[in-house]
Order: C-alpha cells, then structure tokens, then sequence
C-alpha cells in the first residue's frame, strides 16, 4: 500500500488544512493587533531614528 509523502499530499487534507486555517488565523490576529481599521499602527511607535526596523509583509 502506497503511502503519499507528506509533500505530495493534497492541500485539501486535515492536518494541512488544520495547520494553514491555524496559520491564517493566526495571522490575521497579530495584523489586527498591529493595525486598527484603517491600517494604521495602533499599537507600535516606529522611531525613524530607531536601530530596529519593523517589516510588514
């Protein structure tokens, strides 16, 4: 009996979806977190001057 890899499973399966919808989730509550309706920084001060930059993706 032929197991398929876990690469070449498909998308559709449960641990695969379960890990992309907890990902996905889980993005958008530090985007929310991060920003306020109008995509602002709610919560972070970004100092121009500061040694550590803040990137968004």
């Amino acid at each position: 009996m032929n197991r398929p890899s876990t690469s070449a499973a498909p998308r559709g399966t449960g641990l695969a979806q379960a890990l992309d919808g907890t990902r996905t989730l889980f993005r958008r509550a530090v985007w929310n977190d991060l920003f306020d309706q109008h995509g602002r920084l709610s919560r972070i001060n970004v100092d121009e001057g500061s040694q550590h930059s803040l990137s968004v993706n």
